[in-house]
């Protein structure tokens, strides 16, 4: 009986609990400015009337009136200490718009600390600029350590792990600092630069193979171009082909290469023409591209005839001219699943060309994103996974080394996540992000399980140094850049470029005419950090 009788108890209670919340959420739902008004009038200091009015400001200019932000009013309300503190916590929850929970936990800890003051809003640009939850939540974790630091000892010691964390968002990943440590102390040796650890290469090997990131990130391709630039590649190499470029479109670049002294305007135009027919998609916006080309020419330009840099373009053949949906489709059947094989076939009959000419450059730089830039893997069945870099390794035994460009790995749902649990990242950090080159054969990053591809066994069997020759770290993530649009692009060309998008789909097609309404097809330059620059 007695068992009954708190049982209904407890019911009652948290009925009423229920009740009250959501009469709660009910007031702010139907008029959340009036609920701070009331809130406002509760506020029993100066400071804390000062705060709340503050926040009624921000939300109104945001527009903005989440649960959450209540919650921090709230706290202001019956904060003991670090109202200011507080405050400014309740201005990310505003202006963020996400992770707003976490700014709730960090208020409620600010509000009660001893000691901490300024940790906390240490944590809250952390909060903001992490985005991860399992991190934020270790934010969360220090921010009540913060709270109960009582000496200053134990507040230096908080402070400590809190800079730990603001300095490196990876910092909670690593499966040992020790194992870090090992990773920094190989950097800390004397290092390469990355394009001389690229001519360094082609000293004992005819084909060296960039694996690109993600076709649009732009600083990676200065890094290509200050390879192609340098002397060295224009006297003993000369040649390079990428992954960009619709094979039967090379005539038309190479009497753009060829043609002298073309005004600014006529050079404007061909690269744009180019970037219209360059892939199997309507157009390509990649800026990256886009500003190679203008720059290759004029190194050639600046160049005499028989020095000057040969591009060739290595993908499939597909003629836009003519092209239906049927077309499409019957390309997406056959020649698109022997992409890779194509493509390395391309490169093999212009290599054996080019050693067998009389030039002296018989060597060549390929580019190439991704999976086609990888070595030899075997499937599950013990047959090569095909990638046009496992073609080239089987055409050209010995003479083929494939080099990593630094950037992020992928979980088997293909989500970006740190590469080697964000163990490099974190190294080079360490050591001041230097950019640099090195084989993986005899590096401690060499012997970490090639998590780059999200199937499991294949991390499980194989290492990086068995799938790359080298790595090349050029920049930390939180400077990679996402470009797309240059001008020109669709000018006058729109209609072509959406019969393309037809052929392809009627799914795409409506994505790509969305697109065709934005900035960057309509002639500006769309920059973005990369999701993954959160990693750093």
């Amino acid at each position: 009986m007695r068992i009954r009788t708190v049982v209904v108890v407890l019911i009652i209670l948290y009925g009423s609990f229920v009740g009250s919340c959501s009469l709660r959420r009910a007031a702010i739902r139907n008029d959340p400015v009036l609920t701070l008004e009331k809130k406002l009038t509760k506020a029993k200091t100066p400071e804390k009337r000062e705060a709340i009015e503050h926040i009624q400001r921000l939300c109104k200019e945001y527009k903005r009136y989440y649960y959450p932000i209540f919650d921090c009013v709230d706290i202001i309300l019956n904060a003991k200490r670090n109202v200011v503190i507080t405050e400014k916590i309740t201005e990310y929850c505003i202006s963020e718009g996400s992770g707003t929970i976490f700014y709730v936990e960090l208020a409620g800890y600010a509000a009660k600390a001893r000691l901490a003051d300024e940790e906390f809003l240490i944590l809250a640009e952390f909060v903001k600029n992490c985005d991860i939850g399992k991190l934020n939540k270790k934010a969360v974790e220090l921010a009540r350590l913060a709270s109960k630091a009582g000496t200053d000892a134990k507040r230096r010691e908080v402070r400590e792990k809190i800079d730990a964390l603001n300095n490196s968002v990876i910092a909670f990943l690593w499966p040992g600092r020790e194992l870090v440590e090992s990773y920094a102390a190989f950097l800390s040796q004397s290092h390469t630069e990355p394009v001389d650890y690229v001519m360094q290469l082609f000293e004992s090997h005819d084909i060296v193979v960039l694996c690109e990131r993600m076709h649009t990130e732009s600083t990676q391709w200065d890094l290509i171009f200050e390879i192609v630039s340098d002397d060295r590649f224009i006297q003993s190499v000369g040649t390079i082909f990428t992954e960009y470029g619709l094979v039967n479109l090379q005539p038309y670049l190479e009497r753009f290469l060829n043609t002298n002294d073309l005004s600014e305007i006529e050079i404007e135009e061909r690269v744009v023409n180019i970037m219209r027919n360059l892939s199997i998609w309507p157009v390509c916006p990649n800026t990256n591209f886009y500003k190679y080309l203008k720059k290759l020419y004029a190194l050639n330009q600046s160049l005499p005839e028989s020095d000057r840099i040969n591009h060739y373009f290595s993908d499939i053949k597909l003629d836009w001219e003519g092209m239906t949906a049927a077309k499409y489709n019957a390309l997406r059947k056959s020649v698109f699943l022997r992409r890779d094989k194509v493509m390395a076939d391309r490169i093999e009959t212009k290599v054996r060309d080019i050693l067998a000419s009389a030039h002296s450059r018989k060597k060549c730089l390929v580019i190439m994103n991704n999976r086609h830039a990888f070595g030899p893997i075997l499937d599950s069945n013990g047959e090569l996974l095909g990638n046009t870099c496992e073609y080239l390794f089987e055409a050209f035994p010995e003479r083929v080394a494939n080099v990593l460009i630094n950037t992020v790995a992928y979980d088997v749902d293909r989500n970006e996540i740190p590469t080697s649990g964000g163990k490099w990242d974190a190294a080079f950090k360490m050591q001041g992000d230097p950019d640099t080159g090195f084989d993986f054969d005899g590096s401690p990053f060499g012997d970490d399980s090639f998590d780059m591809y999200p199937v499991p066994w294949i991390s499980e069997k194989y290492k990086y140094k068995d799938v790359f020759t080298g790595f090349i770290f050029y920049k930390p993530l939180n400077q990679h850049l996402l470009e797309q649009g240059f001008p020109g692009l669709l000018d006058g060309f729109e209609e072509t470029a959406l019969q393309r998008a037809k052929c392809i789909g009627e799914d795409y097609c409506r994505q790509f005419k969305e697109n065709v309404t934005s900035e960057f097809i309509r002639g500006q330059v769309k920059s973005r950090k990369p999701a993954y620059s959160k990693f750093y």
